[in-house]
């Protein structure tokens, strides 16, 4: 397969209206949403902060909880907040609130004020290579915190289908 034919129909959802998500079936609402946010950013994505910071908050919630469950599944908050993703820690713990899981906003909650507690630690791995981000596991600052992300986001797409459902008005052009 070639890279055209990967990326062949994901466009499919950038050109997103609003009333759209009403005659989009539930397994494809997060896809959906997400390439309709991700239509917005400048190809280098360097705009991406300022743009999910200029949607209405349940874009944002939604963007925010999906970037740091994304990230957390590829490689636990060690990965999160090693990558630029952590930035959006902070909103996906609100987001997780106002989806209703308090738990797994205590959870974030939590891994940010390890990361806060550990950057200097932290950045000594960071020398801009894999070997560096590999080592820095090492420390095994997250691996609890990680085990009970896991365990409490068993339902996150139940909840995140809710959630958008239930404030389509605010995702679409």
């Amino acid at each position: 397969m070639n890279f055209d034919d990967f990326f062949a129909g994901m466009d499919k959802y950038d050109s997103l209206k609003k009333g759209d998500l009403a005659n989009i079936p539930d397994e494809e609402l997060r896809e959906a949403v997400l390439q309709w946010i991700w239509s917005k950013f400048d190809e280098d994505w360097l705009d991406e902060v300022e743009v999910v910071d200029s949607l209405p908050k349940p874009c944002q919630y939604v963007y925010a909880c999906c970037t740091v469950v994304d990230e957390v599944y590829n490689g636990g908050f060690n990965q999160l907040f090693f990558n630029s993703a952590g930035f959006f820690a902070e909103l996906a713990a609100e987001g997780f609130e106002e989806m209703g899981n308090p738990r797994l906003a205590e959870i974030v909650n939590k891994a940010i004020e390890v990361y806060e507690n550990n950057i200097d630690l932290l950045e000594q791995y960071d020398d801009g290579t894999i070997e560096g981000f590999s080592a820095s596991y090492e420390e095994h600052l997250f691996d609890d915190l990680d085990d009970e992300f896991y365990d409490e986001t068993v339902d996150f797409e139940d909840m995140l289908i809710e959630y958008i459902r239930a404030n389509e008005e605010y995702f679409g052009d």
